[in-house]
């Protein structure tokens, strides 16, 4: 009983692990998508730094840290790491086409561009 009580438990956690992991590439996936979609926003003529600048609110508010990840967990480091590089190029990216210099920090950014 111990050892089909042990077996299940472990079926559980590996299951567990395994969404985690699938959430973990899926909003890594996002993230990139944001930048590239921020990118496009800015190659626009006129460059659109509205859409580009809701592109890094979406991403810096996509499924905080604790929500989809256990907080302070591997999974959960490595999806911020992935946000945070993230939001860095699209802000260097708006820092190129605007010519404005607002820090690096993704909600000064977006605070200026919702006024």
């Amino acid at each position: 009983m111990l050892l089909l009580g042990t077996t299940a438990y472990q079926a559980i956690q590996r299951s567990a692990s395994s969404i985690r992991l699938t959430f973990a590439v899926e909003q890594c996936q996002i993230f990139a998508e944001m930048v590239d979609k921020a990118a496009a926003a800015l190659s626009d003529h006129p460059p659109d730094a509205k859409e580009a600048d809701q592109c890094l609110e979406y991403a810096h508010n996509y499924y905080p840290s604790g929500t989809k990840q256990v907080h302070g967990s591997q999974l959960d480091a490595m999806v911020e790491s992935s946000r945070h590089a993230s939001e860095q190029r699209i802000i260097e990216k708006l820092k190129a086409t605007t010519g404005s210099d607002l820090g690096s920090d993704a909600a000064t950014w977006i605070e200026h561009f919702t006024k």
